[in-house]
Parts: C-alpha cells; sequence; structure tokens
C-alpha cells in the first residue's frame, strides 16, 4: 500500500465512509419504551430563497424509544409534505447514560441529526430544513 498515488488514498477514505455510512449501526433501543416531549424553539430556513430572513415559531418534538422502535416527530418546518403527521423513522441511535443522538430518515437527502442530552433534558436537532432547540420532559404514555 506504500506505493499507492495519493489519488488511490482519497478512493480508498472515500469507499471507507460509504461503506460506513451503508451499514448502520446497531441501534441501541431501551428496554423499557421511553416516550418525550420538548418544547422549544424551531428555526426554519427558506428554501429557494438564498439569503432571505429565517422563520422562527415555539414547536415541540416528540421522541418515542421501545423494544420494537424508534421513531421522532419533528416540527411542521422540518417536513417536506405539510400534510403529514411528521413521525420518521430513526437511524444511527445510540443511547448511553449521557445522552441519546440518532438521524431522523426525512427523506434520502435530508436526515436531521439530533441529540438528548439526558442529564439537563435538553435537545438539538440540525438538518436541512433547519434547528429545532428546546427542553425535554418525560411524556406519560
Amino acid at each position: 500500500m506504500a506505493g499507492l498515488a495519493p489519488s488511490r488514498w482519497i478512493g480508498l477514505g472515500l469507499f471507507g465512509m460509504l461503506l460506513a455510512n451503508a451499514v448502520p449501526a446497531q441501534a441501541l433501543l431501551p428496554t423499557q419504551p421511553l416516550s418525550l416531549t420538548c418544547y422549544g424553539e424551531a428555526v426554519i430556513r427558506q428554501a429557494g430563497q438564498f439569503g432571505a430572513p429565517q422563520k422562527a415559531y415555539h414547536g415541540y418534538v416528540e421522541v418515542r424509544l421501545s423494544a420494537n422502535d424508534a421513531r421522532i416527530q419533528l416540527p411542521q418546518g422540518f417536513r417536506p409534505n405539510p400534510g403529514d403527521n411528521g413521525w420518521y423513522k430513526i437511524k444511527y441511535l445510540k443511547a448511553s447514560d449521557g445522552d441519546i443522538i440518532g438521524n431522523a430518515i426525512v427523506s434520502f437527502i435530508d436526515k436531521p441529526f439530533f441529540r438528548v442530552d439526558r442529564i439537563s433534558g435538553r435537545i438539538d436537532v440540525s438538518g436541512l430544513s433547519g434547528t429545532f432547540a428546546g427542553e425535554c420532559r418525560k411524556a406519560d404514555r
């Protein structure tokens, strides 16, 4: 491998990145169902309007994790189809004592990343459509 040209190294690196993203990590779903409701502020980017002011509004995010399923409900501005209910599967889910992280699969291109800090209850969501920041509480479900 020492004789490979730099372009080959780049190609091997890109191939490794694609391979790593092609196989999702094993989801670490909780043994007990967990439902969170998170209230905060969403900042939505205006599609196709470069330099346009961003739209901010109060909204909420819900997260539901169980042994069989992991879903997140995103605010209205994150949804490509305003008529859908906003529930999306979570991929690349990782949970630890400190946080829960993952990606909502909205579309082939848009996979907003989210992180819930299990100590403070803070949630941050970031995707192509915008951002959301708020505080979570356990939901009674």
